[in-house]
This record gives structure tokens, sequence and C-alpha cells, in this order.
């Protein structure tokens, strides 16, 4: 129920915004989904994922200017 409102949500705002900006969303919703866990879950971030999510938003604003 709930990832079925989220995906109306997202995909009915995708034909009010920009490419590049959608471009960014696909980048940032992993990201923001493992930090999501890590917060209300209490998941344990490893090493490797922390450097990941790093190494993403990192280039994906590089690619942005």
């Amino acid at each position: 129920m709930h990832t079925g409102i989220a995906f109306f949500l997202y995909f009915s705002s995708v034909k009010e915004l920009k490419g590049q900006t959608i471009a960014v969303l696909s980048y940032i919703d992993p990201i923001s989904a493992v930090i999501v866990a890590a917060i209300l879950l209490e998941e344990r971030l490893s090493l490797m994922q922390m450097i990941g999510g790093i190494l993403i938003l990192g280039f994906t604003f590089l690619s942005e200017n």
C-alpha cells in the first residue's frame, strides 16, 4: 500500500519536472532508502555502503554542474 502511494506521487510529479531533476532523484532514491532504514529500523551501515552512498551522491552533484 505505502509503496503504491509513493510510486503514484513520484510518477504523477514526473510530468512537471525537468529530465535532469528526475535523473538526480532516481540516484537519491536508493540512498534515502538506506538512510531511512538506518535511522528508523536501526540497521547498521557497513563502511562499503557509506562509501558507495558518498560516491553516488558526489558524482551525481558533479554531473549536475
